[in-house]
């Protein structure tokens, strides 16, 4: 599968740095070619994690999330801790992002279907 874009996302504690995130996406120019391509990411996704769930976001798209969290040390009070704590616990989630109207006036693309690994806060950042 091509993407439009990639990005890959970093954390430091000052020594050390840890790869956190990674943002796969394909760009489309209606809510229909944005709906194809996150059909397309299910069906991916789906080979490798098996149930999806799945949810609707606020502009009307389909969300899927499947796996787990790296961070999760396999204990179940520790994962029930995470969740509610709001830490996202599964290892993949998709969402659409819609283009500030700047950008769908240069580049023609109204959303960014995207695939998101993480992010996982291996980091406690405390100020």
């Amino acid at each position: 599968m091509d993407f439009d874009s990639v990005y890959f996302l970093f954390q430091s504690d000052g020594y050390t740095s840890f790869f956190n995130t990674c943002i796969f996406i394909k760009d489309a120019k209606n809510k229909s070619r944005a709906n194809e391509i996150m059909e397309s990411y299910k069906r991916l996704l789906s080979k490798k994690y098996e149930p999806l769930s799945e949810d609707t976001d606020n502009l009307g798209f389909k969300n899927f999330s499947g796996g787990i969290s790296p961070l999760w040390n396999g204990n179940w009070y520790d994962f029930f801790s995470m969740l509610s704590d709001g830490i996202y616990l599964t290892a993949v989630h998709t969402d659409v992002i819609k283009y500030s109207e700047n950008l769908v006036r240069d580049f023609g693309n109204k959303y960014g279907v995207r695939i998101v690994y993480g992010p996982y806060q291996y980091v406690k950042e405390e100020f």
